[in-house]
């Protein structure tokens, strides 16, 4: 009875956890909290609007947002 008891004192601890990994989808601007265009704007989007070294340097970061909050999990 004691493991029972044990497991009840912590059953808030799941539910965060999934609100925690929803927050993270959303800050990552990943899929499906990503709406920045839709498909009418995009040969005119904002990736058009920035040279190589820029673009490449922004798609870098997003993906070392994603490196560095794999890490954190």
């Amino acid at each position: 009875y004691q493991i029972i008891f044990n497991f009840l004192s912590y059953y808030f601890i799941l539910p965060l956890y999934f609100v925690f990994i929803v927050r993270l989808l959303i800050v990552l601007n990943r899929v499906h909290f990503d709406f920045i265009e839709g498909e009418s704007e995009l040969v005119s989007g904002f990736n058009l609007e920035y040279y190589r070294t820029l673009f490449t340097l922004i798609f870098l970061s997003e993906y070392i947002n994603l490196l560095f909050i794999r890490i954190i999990l």
